[in-house]
């Protein structure tokens, strides 16, 4: 079972889409980008996120949501 590791945004009113957008787009970037130092290998197994959709309305002020998942508890620890 993989280890998984949840991150929530929550950006001022004031912050302009461009901004967002380019968080959003490094934030998926990481499973890509994030390669461990003795396996030289990605060490983020899978990815997913971005603007919350739910219609529930129980996010509170959290916009933009990301799930990344680890092989293991070292890989997630190393992030």
């Amino acid at each position: 079972m993989s280890i998984v590791h949840i991150v929530l945004f929550e950006f001022k009113p004031s912050t302009e889409s461009d901004v967002i957008h380019d968080v959003c787009k490094r934030m998926l970037a990481l499973r890509q980008n994030c390669i461990h130092p003795t396996t030289k290998e990605p060490y983020i197994v899978d990815s997913t996120g971005g603007r919350d959709n739910s219609p529930e309305g129980h996010q509170g002020a959290f916009s933009h949501a990301f799930v990344s998942h680890f092989r293991n508890e070292e890989d997630r620890r190393y992030y």
